[in-house]
């Protein structure tokens, strides 16, 4: 699971419970650096949603009970951290990504 990007498409009556058990994980966790959620969109039928590879790694439990697909990092332009440290776009998404 490390190095993996995790995409999830959740229903929208799921976000709240993702949400609550990333958020009880990242905690427990002590509040790691790499570890983010983030949302890529809301849609009728579903939302997206991207836990970074140390959340992956760190709430395994998550990528299975939500049925998370390894995927690449979420794009820049639409990501917005729902859950991880205040600076998590800059350092997981900004700073690895070839800007030319």
């Amino acid at each position: 699971m490390s190095g993996f990007w995790y995409k999830m498409l959740i229903r929208p009556d799921e976000e709240a419970g993702l949400m609550s058990e990333f958020l009880d994980a990242f905690v427990a966790e002590g509040g790691p650096e790499g570890m983010a959620l983030f949302c890529t969109g809301r849609y009728a039928l579903r939302v997206e949603m991207y836990l970074s590879p140390e959340a992956a790694q760190k709430a395994p439990h998550l990528v299975s009970r939500y049925r998370a697909r390894p995927d690449s990092p979420p794009p820049i332009i639409k990501a917005v951290l729902v859950c991880g440290q205040g600076d998590a776009v800059a350092r997981l998404l900004w700073q690895r990504r070839d800007l030319n």
